[in-house]
């Protein structure tokens, strides 16, 4: 026994410091800590300048050996399911899909459920051509990898989602990303990341620009060491100060569903009826295309039949 104890601290002893963290960091390759931002549109062009100028305002010698910055930009497109009650948005979870503009064309990229304790889990997702089964035809569950959805399926009634095909889309928000990225090696441990997001409920213009600042804790492949996480946690940390003392924007709830909706419904406030009582929407939306239509096809024709009396 003793040996044995003498062994296993030898052993810890010669390990360095970066093996014995990935220990630390369990069974998740990353724990990740996220923060979201709503900008004033008001302050948008100052939003704009500091992200611009984060990279040049970090002294080169403050910069740990190991640690770079990067930038990507991305578009593309999320898509928030519920069920005709809106019983996601109610309890505080959501269900998105994320598509990526790739190649002129909207790929879809993973699926995200997100519980009301803010935690997340996704599915990866994929385009099927061929619609074999039902379940193909979905236009959430056609989706999921086919591999992946009896566990997704399964996920869902965890969550007390127990009728996945009553699951129907209720907003799709179009959104334009530009991220700063500081990575050890090439693993992303710190990003900032600027969205405008818009959206068109019924032909009346959403838009929305937010910050999210995610910070790595814990790396199970590259370990971070205490003078990475000092760097990561200043640059976050006066970024966001400076976000709250020049008043360029304010905190924002932790699920997006829920904020995203909100400021669709203050602009058209029918929006709930539209998910609840979709063939009553469309039908309204027939009636009125065709009284539309029926006063231009009016105008015209009263407009020639003045020519016809001149």
């Amino acid at each position: 026994m003793w040996l044995r104890l003498i062994l296993l601290c030898g052993l810890s002893l010669s390990l360095p410091f970066e093996a014995m963290a990935i220990d630390a960091c369990g069974s998740k390759d990353e724990e990740k800590q996220s923060t979201r931002f709503q900008i004033i549109e008001s302050a948008l062009a100052d939003a704009l300048a500091l992200f611009n100028n984060i990279g040049s305002n970090i002294p080169a010698d403050s910069i740990p050996e190991k640690i770079n910055q990067t930038h990507k930009n991305h578009q593309g497109q999320w898509i928030y399911f519920d069920t005709p009650d809106l019983e996601l948005l109610h309890t505080g979870k959501a269900l998105k899909l994320n598509k990526k503009i790739r190649y002129n064309a909207q790929t879809p990229v993973n699926i995200t459920l997100q519980s009301s304790e803010d935690t997340e889990t996704k599915f990866s997702a994929k385009s099927y051509k061929r619609k074999i089964t039902a379940l193909d035809k979905h236009p959430l569950l056609g989706h999921v990898k086919r591999s992946e959805r009896e566990h997704f399926l399964a996920t869902l009634a965890e969550h007390q989602i127990n009728a996945p095909f009553s699951l129907k889309p209720v907003l799709s928000l179009d959104f334009s990303r530009k991220s700063f990225v500081i990575r050890k090696h090439t693993t992303p441990v710190l990003t900032i990341s600027f969205d405008a997001i818009e959206s068109s409920p019924f032909g009346i213009g959403l838009y929305l620009y937010e910050f999210e600042i995610t910070k790595a804790s814990c790396l199970q492949n590259q370990p971070i060491n205490t003078n990475e996480q000092e760097f990561i946690n200043n640059l976050a940390s006066s970024f966001e100060q400076q976000l709250l003392t020049q008043q360029i924007g304010t905190v924002a709830t932790s699920n997006p569903y829920q904020r995203y909706w909100q400021a669709a419904e203050e602009l058209f406030p029918l929006l709930p009826l539209t998910t609840h009582y979709p063939l009553l929407t469309a039908l309204l939306q027939a009636i009125i295309l065709v009284l539309i239509g029926g006063l231009v096809l009016w105008l015209i024709l009263s407009r020639q039949a003045q020519k016809g009396l001149q």
